[in-house]
This record gives structure tokens, C-alpha cells and sequence, in this order.
């Protein structure tokens, strides 16, 4: 049976999507996301719940915002001290 190709919708208010959707989402099919499943989890990727068994689409936003640079990260600032990690948070060092 095949499956047809789905797009979630911008105002849908579900943030725990299944895998079909999930792979939809990230421009892959089911069996390639799958495949791809363990180095995306090795790179930070949020897991599926355990009781809902569904992705947080909010978190797959997030780690795809991360690893393209939008959002600043202590890691990502160089020197992570203690006057950087202020400074992140708009406190004076």
C-alpha cells in the first residue's frame, strides 16, 4: 500500500506528529527517516515520546534551528565563561 505525501498545515495546532508526518516535515520519506533515525537521535534530535509515541514538532523546530545556527547557544558563543553566559541572559558581568 502506498502511502500519499501529506503537508502539515501552518495553522494546525497538533505538535505530536507520527512518523510519516514527522518525515513529511523534514522533506524525506518514511523509510529514509527511519533509516536516518539513529544519527539523527545521535545528533540531538528529540525522540518520540514514550506515551504518546508522537514527535514534538515544536522540538524538531528547535533542534532544526539549532543546527542551522538561528538560535544562539552557550556552545556556540566560544568562550563559555561566566561573564558570556551573563551577557546571553541580558545581565550585567
Amino acid at each position: 500500500m502506498t502511502r500519499r505525501r501529506v503537508r502539515l498545515q501552518e495553522t494546525t495546532s497538533n505538535r505530536g506528529a507520527g512518523v510519516f508526518e514527522c518525515a513529511c516535515y523534514l522533506g524525506k520519506t518514511e523509510g529514509q527517516f527511519v533509516k536516518l533515525l539513529p544519527v539523527l537521535l545521535d545528533s540531538g534530535f528529540p525522540p518520540p515520546d514514550l506515551i504518546l509515541d508522537t514527535y514534538d514538532m515544536d522540538a524538531v523546530d528547535r533542534w532544526l534551528d539549532n543546527r542551522s545556527g538561528i538560535v544562539p547557544t552557550l556552545s556556540n558563543l566560544g568562550n563559555d565563561n561566566h561573564r558570556d553566559r551573563l551577557r546571553l541572559w541580558g545581565k550585567s558581568g
